[in-house]
């Protein structure tokens, strides 16, 4: 009988993952960045862009590092962003500016609005803690 009702509660977590729609995987990954950005800042270096993740049309979190991102918002809603292959940031002598620089991708210019660091480590961490659980 225990057995029976593991199986059941694995198929009840499995089916509650499953029918998770898009838009609401993209709204609690913007929670959880949200959650571990600090601070507004004005600009931050820009090297390399090691990744990027869309957040829904209007925010990115992009990776300058392994434990480094960048919580950007952007001033308008961008069509397709959740559906582009590749993305490009405009920089100032290897700097990223809020409110003067853009993101691009499929012929469309977004300008971000404004930027946060966010704390990976922090987030990685509360990852590891929750399915530990």
């Amino acid at each position: 009988m225990f057995r029976f009702l593991v199986s059941c509660s694995l198929c009840l977590a499995l089916t509650a993952c499953a029918s998770t729609s898009p838009r609401e995987r993209e709204e609690a990954a913007l929670a959880r960045y949200s959650a571990h950005a600090g601070e507004p800042v004005a600009s931050f270096h820009l090297r390399l862009m090691r990744e990027w993740v869309s957040l829904g049309g209007a925010h990115v979190a992009v990776y300058t590092g392994v434990n480094q991102a960048w919580l950007l918002e952007l001033d308008q809603p961008c069509q397709g962003l959740d559906f582009a292959q590749a993305i490009q940031l405009t920089s100032t002598g290897s700097r990223v500016y809020g409110k003067f620089d853009t993101v691009r991708f499929d012929h469309q210019i977004c300008r971000i609005r404004e930027i946060r660091p966010v704390d990976v480590r922090a987030m990685k961490a509360e990852r590891r803690r929750q399915a530990s659980s």
